[in-house]
């Protein structure tokens, strides 16, 4: 089994940004080598399914999910179906918008947060038509004034609901166009890729722990149990801070797995039991079913949330 982790030169405030690797795959805002258009082919979302579930401590569910796909499309998401979602593209889509996100424990309206913070996103997406054919830099910034698109709507529904003042909610997507695929990131939701039969982390932990971690000053277990290691620095919030969150964007290739997931799913399962599971022949829905399943037995009753997306072969291939 080999698992990678992808670094991403972020870091809270005031901390120097750790390094971004030469190899890193992705292109940012800024990267004057990189072209302006994708390349001529799409490479399809075959399959697509997400799932849901309130935790076993959790009185109510403050996950949200949501699928959907461009220019338009009916959108799947949030908590409200028991038995998931499936995304069923329709000829003529050509990008797709795949997003989690996790109301933060301990503040107000968490449930409304991430409820707020995938459908923000989507609607600003959708509203900018003209990304289907834009260059990357402008699909990155799009998507950073996306996210404080959502920020805006959080700031303005604790004017209009005081008692949600501190709501808040991280924020991990994809964005998928033509033979490219874009990533945001805020909080410490994740997204993995398998390709071929390497895993690979495709964002960090925006929390306490992953930065001592990082730093070599404690070990994973250690930072883990480390009181405030949970606690994050980066996030959609309603506070005007405007945070950063993580882009980047990287070519598709036919086969691509993705898992997106909240924490209560990435910490219940150690890098063996996620490459097991995406790695079953199966359908988007059955790998999004088992991941769930070994969640819920393994992990310790926060909600449960996840997305598998599959990306076939580009059009004109075999």
């Amino acid at each position: 089994m080999r698992l990678k982790k992808r670094r991403t030169p972020t870091g809270p405030p005031g901390r120097r940004a750790p390094a971004a690797a030469a190899t890193s795959p992705f292109y940012r805002v800024g990267d004057k080598s990189a072209s302006q258009r994708s390349s001529s082919g799409i490479i399809p979302l075959i399959d697509c399914h997400g799932f849901t579930e309130v935790g076993k401590r959790r009185k109510e569910n403050e996950d949200a999910f949501l699928l959907t796909a461009l220019p338009m499309g009916r959108e799947l998401r949030l908590n409200e179906d028991p038995d998931g979602e499936r995304l069923v593209p329709s000829p003529g889509q050509t990008g797709f918008l795949l997003l989690v996100a996790d109301g933060i424990g301990g503040a107000p309206c968490g449930e409304r947060a991430s409820s707020m913070a995938v459908k923000s996103l989507s609607g600003y997406l959708k509203r900018e038509s003209r990304l289907l054919n834009a260059g990357r830099t402008e699909i990155l910034r799009a998507l950073r004034q996306g996210v404080h698109q959502c920020e805006s709507e959080l700031q303005a529904e604790v004017e209009r609901r005081p008692e949600c003042e501190g709501m808040s909610s991280t924020l991990t997507g994809i964005l998928s166009l033509a033979r490219r695929f874009y990533i945001v990131h805020s909080g410490d939701s994740r997204c993995y890729l398998l390709r071929g039969s390497t895993l690979t982390l495709l964002t960090d932990d925006h929390s306490q722990a992953q930065l001592e971690i990082d730093a070599g000053t404690m070990d994973r277990e250690a930072a883990r149990k480390a009181p405030g290691g949970n606690s994050l620095w980066n996030f959609l919030a309603s506070d005007y801070s405007r945070r950063s969150p993580d882009l980047g964007s990287m070519p598709l290739e036919p086969g691509d797995l993705f898992l997106l997931c909240t924490d209560g799913v990435s910490d219940a399962l150690t890098p063996e039991d996620l490459q097991r599971h995406l790695s079953i022949r199966a359908s988007a829905e059955s790998i999004c079913n088992s991941v769930i399943d070994k969640a819920r037995e393994d992990g310790g009753g926060d909600d449960l949330t996840a997305i598998v997306a599959r990306f076939g072969a580009a059009a004109g291939q075999a």
